[in-house]
């Protein structure tokens, strides 16, 4: 082979390698949507309900792509305003914060990075008597992020005996469920996925 043929064969295989790059940044990059990445089915139906109410009520868009392209300060301003909005409805606590990982969620799986501490601060700290708001630093008030910390108290073994011989009215299916959400710590979405056959009898208990 020439020189010349050996750098118009060289040239060519640049040329080509620039068509790839430039064929490859033209094709549109995936979106991830809100139920991506998600194991639990219901886990999944929350955060599509929560998050298509997002799309109607705060960034008032269904497009995906438009909500994408603003900057991470508008987003993180839209989100604030938004949960403001449904904080001012009387939503709970729990719930704002529901709302707030389901959008968290979707941003994140598309490489959208937001001051959460910021937009967390918006949720007020959560008042009902059977929540723990101690924070992790001082040992009082709120927590680190500014918004309630701690998890639902667990029941006490006196009020779970009375669930289960004055709540339950003898049905001892009622007793059985009491029993293994309270010795497990399961949540009662994923009872339906259990099999009695399945379960291995404890002589000793």
């Amino acid at each position: 082979m020439s020189e010349t043929s050996a750098n118009n064969f060289e040239v060519q295989n640049q040329n080509d390698a620039q068509n790839r790059n430039y064929q490859q940044q033209q094709q549109p990059l995936r979106i991830y949507l809100v139920t991506d990445g998600l194991r639990s089915k219901h886990t999944k139906t929350v955060y599509r309900l929560v998050f298509n109410q997002f799309l109607r009520e705060g960034a008032h868009t269904t497009d995906l792509q438009v909500l994408l392209d603003h900057k991470p300060r508008v987003l993180e301003s839209m989100i604030i305003g938004y949960i403001e909005g449904i904080r001012d409805k009387g939503l709970a606590h729990k719930t704002l914060k529901l709302h707030c990982a389901a959008i968290f969620h979707f941003l994140e799986m598309n490489d959208v990075v937001l001051n959460k501490r910021k937009i967390m601060r918006f949720i007020p700290p959560d008042e009902s008597p059977t929540t723990i708001t101690t924070s992790t630093t001082t040992g009082q008030g709120e927590s680190d992020y500014g918004y309630g910390y701690g998890g639902d108290r667990p029941y006490t073994v006196e009020q779970i005996y009375r669930i289960i011989n004055e709540g339950c009215g003898g049905d001892t299916r009622s007793k059985v469920i009491i029993l293994l959400m309270a010795s497990t710590g399961m949540r009662i979405g994923a009872l339906h996925t259990h099999n009695c056959n399945t379960q291995t009898i404890i002589s000793y208990y």
